[in-house]
């Protein structure tokens, strides 16, 4: 009988291990879909992952994929691992839809790809607003912290999430759509940028920021690009502004490195992405980190993005 039981216990064991690692849901994970808003036609859903039984009001994160505003689902295999160890740690996480406003785009040259993508950022910024306000409705009923909504996302859903807060801090037009006084907690961004008419400003302090971002990457830029007298600021560029305005952030560079950094954070850096949310986010505290991480066999000097790069990178 104690051999039986060793032998279930066992498989059982290799089996949650074989689960884990192949980016499924752990069994002690609930998974809930709703459908936050319709536009255009379009039933937008949210995947809620939560601790099964779990009572205390809990931090949520609320997740955008990336696909270049052009494809891309909110349950990749790709970013299961990453909800799952979120949920394991006490996190409620949403994994969203939102509107790809380039999945239609032809002859992607810059006259037409700059406004498109100014148009395909502020609709999934739209949408992003939308869910948390569906999320603050159901605060009570989800037992989730309002004060602690943090949001990130991977690539397109990284440059989402950071013109999310960039439009809370300047407190735009489209930014009242949120409820007045409400501010995210924290940012999590992988590969992201902020487009900006203009030079980017921040008025006063942003939210917390987690950067991870490679510094040759040729889809979304490290650092500044300038197309079409429009701006596409980077991770670098945020962080220094970030720091001219006082605002914590912590910017993983990761040298050599191009746009597999939209996905491998989500993967390699579990324990970095808990630590920000801990100290920064919890604990409130007032750190400015730029960390440069070397990648092992890569060339470590830094080519500057060209709008070429750009378009072919994103519009191939």
């Amino acid at each position: 009988m104690r051999r039986t039981s060793l032998i279930a216990l066992l498989v059982s064991f290799l089996f949650s291990v074989f689960v884990y690692a192949n980016g499924a849901i752990s069994r002690n994970i609930d998974k809930e879909t709703f459908i936050y808003s319709n536009k255009d036609g379009i039933s937008l859903k949210l995947d809620k992952y939560r601790l099964r039984k779990s009572e205390e009001k809990q931090a949520c994160i609320i997740f955008l994929f990336g696909g270049s505003f052009r494809g891309g689902t909110r349950d990749g295999d790709g970013f299961l691992k990453y909800y799952d160890f979120l949920a394991n740690r006490g996190y409620t996480v949403l994994a969203i839809d939102y509107r790809l406003g380039l999945k239609d785009l032809r002859d992607p040259v810059p006259e037409k790809v700059i406004p498109a993508l100014e148009n395909a950022i502020y609709m999934a910024v739209e949408d992003l607003y939308d869910a948390t306000n569906y999320a603050l409705q159901q605060a009570s009923s989800w037992r989730i912290d309002p004060e602690k909504i943090i949001i990130t996302g991977s690539s397109a859903g990284a440059i989402a999430v950071l013109q999310a807060e960039y439009e809370c801090n300047r407190q735009s037009a489209i930014s009242k759509k949120l409820p007045a006084g409400f501010r995210y907690a924290g940012i999590i961004g992988f590969a992201g940028a902020i487009f900006s008419q203009g030079e980017m400003k921040w008025t006063g302090k942003a939210a917390p920021m987690l950067f991870f971002h490679g510094d040759m990457d040729a889809t979304v830029p490290f650092f500044k690009l300038e197309i079409a007298g429009m701006q596409f600021c980077g991770s670098q560029a945020i962080a220094e502004q970030l720091k001219v305005a006082g605002s914590p952030y912590c910017l993983y560079q990761v040298s050599g490195s191009k746009h597999e950094i939209s996905s491998k954070p989500m993967k390699d850096n579990l324990p970095e992405i808990q630590r920000f949310i801990s100290l920064f986010v919890e604990n409130k505290q007032p750190l400015m980190i730029h960390s440069v991480i070397d990648t092992i066999g890569k060339r470590s000097d830094v080519i500057p993005l060209t709008p070429e790069d750009f378009i072919r990178n994103n519009f191939k």
